[in-house]
């Protein structure tokens, strides 16, 4: 009586479980288990009811116990794998899925499991041999050839995963999976043609295959198509409206093009399903530190090292801005983290050592710090630096660029800055075009604004009957910063990369005879580029007026209205004196109303001195006169823009 009890209960709670009544079948199996606790049946399916649940610790809890009832029951030690590797406790599956295959040999199922259980531990060679070896029972099961596949892909052999995924795609046609799989590996390997081939397919076998969707849209994003990525996104969102891979292609997208506020947008849709992302707060930092707004980019990057303390990316970010912003004590905290997580890193070692104010408070400031710069470099040209070439953006070149505003010879302080990095690029030796010279001006992303300023009219009175022109810039500041300014149909574009290894090819390929750097050393990007010597002839002109250091910029031009006679004692480069300016502004359009004191809360009973000039560049020197102006004007008040750092 008492078994047919639990037998009756058995079958009832199978066939809630079978029709999906998932609620019922657990309150009965619990019955079951009332009466008898260690009913091995029971235990199964239950176990099998919580990992349809996702409830996998509660299943590993009852497979558990049913395999240990039921010792040779191949089913529940794969089935209790399953849900170890759902947890991640993956060396715990391993084990259970072996057991698996000791009891049943020819279990393929469970050899299929291990094999992708052995990947997720980075076992490739292991888990090759377990794909094949399923071969030798089932010579033409397409989950093998998918899943070496996928090894291959993760080995990045593309080739071999095209083969594999190709024979996959044989044996099953049907299979949305396999196609967006190789539609993977030939975006990978460079393929485009046929990974958008092969993606489509998916979607015709699949319309609702959104990670298809997602790849073709990540796709169409890195060949620049954004208006057919940006279809692929929103076919994604109208099914999933929170899918982060859509929100996070799409607000890559809307970055890319400038449209920060959308971008933003999207990050805030993205945070409020998952405000747990340090990579999501970060990339919220970024973009608001992008639009000036700074305490926002700091509290976002704060909150992403707070969820990843580890989190290099965001310390790294935080550090530059408080950098930037004069604070050095802020910054050291998140650099000296950083040493302790990447102790190797010289780069950043040396960055560290050369940590400087932005202001100064005093002409012995000044000199106490480039004494201290001093030091620092003379200690890496005797000892070197360990050099990487992959970790050059931890150098921000912050301290070279300072320099400028110290009001000292920098000279040679400069030259010796260049020749600790000197050792490590190769340089070229570019030779001049065979027919007409190609000229091109090379501007750094975030320096578009003044460039423009001072060298669209320039380039608009330039013809091409003698020489080739070219301006070499980021792709989408470029399109919505110089070109709509440049009405001279010579001028050609050429994309600039922001990977130093990516723009060194970009700039090479370019085959240049005169390579003029707008500034040199404001950011990484165009400090580095130069060592290169990636023309026959590479200047400088005054983006920034001081000389580089560098011996392979060959001249500096400027014009002898503002150069002494013995300026040429100044500059590593040949000193090229033009007879005018070498800028060509215009002039700017004044607006039709002007705005009057009172919307500035400034007095009509104050004599207005206005300074419009960054605060980085006042010099201590400028201070006394400053002062000796309001004396001399007790209605005096001197008016200074007011700096986002």
């Amino acid at each position: 009586m008492f078994n047919e009890n639990i037998n009756q209960l058995f079958i009832s709670a199978q066939n809630e479980h079978k029709a999906g009544n998932l609620v019922n079948a657990e309150r009965i199996y619990n019955q079951i288990l009332e009466i008898n606790q260690e009913h091995p049946e029971t235990l199964q399916y239950l176990g099998l009811l919580y990992a349809q649940q996702n409830r996998f610790n509660d299943a590993v809890f009852y497979l558990k116990k049913a395999f240990d009832k039921t010792l040779a029951n191949p089913i529940i030690s794969n089935n209790l794998a399953e849900a170890l590797s759902r947890l991640d406790r993956l060396e715990e599956a391993l084990e259970y899925f072996r057991k698996t295959i000791n009891l049943a040999p020819n279990f393929i199922q469970a050899f299929l499991n291990m094999a992708l259980t052995l990947a997720k531990l980075g076992k490739y060679n292991e888990a090759f041999n377990t794909y094949q070896t399923v071969l030798t029972i089932s010579p033409e099961n397409p989950k093998v050839f998918a899943g070496l596949g996928a090894l291959m892909i993760n080995n990045k052999n593309y080739p071999e995963a095209i083969k594999y995924f190709q024979q996959a795609i044989e044996l099953n046609p049907s299979s949305p999976d396999n196609f967006n799989n190789i539609g993977i590996a030939y975006k990978e390997s460079g393929n485009f043609t046929n990974a958008i081939k092969y993606f489509q397919e998916a979607l015709r076998l699949a319309p609702n295959f959104l990670m298809a969707y997602t790849n073709l849209g990540s796709l169409f994003t890195q060949i620049e198509d954004f208006q057919q990525a940006i279809i692929c996104y929103k076919n994604v969102l109208s099914k999933d409206p929170y899918n982060e891979n859509a929100l996070a292609g799409l607000a890559d997208i809307k970055t890319k093009q400038g449209k920060i506020g959308e971008a933003i947008d999207i990050y805030i849709r993205l945070l409020s399903k998952n405000p747990e992302s340090y990579i999501y707060h970060n990339l919220f930092g970024s973009l608001f530190n992008e639009v000036r707004e700074i305490d926002l980019a700091i509290e976002h990057f704060n909150q992403a090292i707070k969820l990843k303390p580890d989190f290099i990316a965001a310390r790294y970010n935080l550090a530059t801005l408080l950098e930037k912003q004069g604070n050095n004590d802020g910054a050291l905290i998140h650099y000296n983290s950083m040493m302790k997580l990447d102790h190797d890193n010289d780069i950043l070692k040396f960055h560290t050592a050369l940590l400087s104010p932005v202001i100064f408070q005093s002409n012995e400031e000044i000199d106490y710090y480039r004494d201290k710069i001093t030091r620092a470099i003379d200690t890496y040209l005797e000892n070197g630096l360990n050099f990487d070439i992959g970790k050059l953006n931890y150098f921000t070149s912050q301290t070279f660029y300072m320099m400028l505003y110290h009001g000292r010879d920098d000279k040679n302080l400069r030259e010796k800055m260049v020749r600790v990095f000197e050792p490590y690029f190769p340089r070229l030796n570019p030779q001049f075009n065979s027919g007409k010279k190609h000229i091109s001006f090379l501007v750094t992303n975030g320096h578009e604004s003044i460039f423009t300023k001072s060298v669209s009219g320039l380039l608009n009175n330039l013809d091409n009957k003698k020489f080739k022109y070219s301006v070499i810039c980021d792709k989408f500041k470029g399109n919505s910063l110089i070109k709509p300014h440049i009405t001279n149909q010579d001028i050609e574009f050429i994309d600039l990369p922001s990977s130093i290894n990516d723009a060194y090819e970009v700039v090479k390929n370019a085959k240049i005879d005169v390579l003029n750097f707008w500034e040199i050393g404001s950011d990484m990007l165009n400090f580095f580029l130069p060592f290169y010597k990636l023309a026959p002839i590479q200047t400088m002109s005054w983006g920034l007026p001081s000389t580089t250091g560098n011996l392979a910029i060959d001249y500096y031009i400027s014009t002898k209205h503002i150069e002494v006679p013995e300026a040429d004692l100044f500059y590593s480069e040949k000193l090229h004196r033009m007879n005018n300016l070498p800028s060509y502004y215009y002039f700017p359009q004044a607006p039709s109303t002007l705005k009057n004191r009172e919307y500035y809360n400034l007095s009509e009973k104050n004599n207005i001195y206005f300074c419009p000039q960054t605060l980085l560049k006042l010099h201590p020197d400028f201070d006394p006169v400053i002062n000796e102006i309001l004396e001399r004007d007790p209605r005096g008040l001197i008016v200074f823009l007011e700096d986002k750092q």
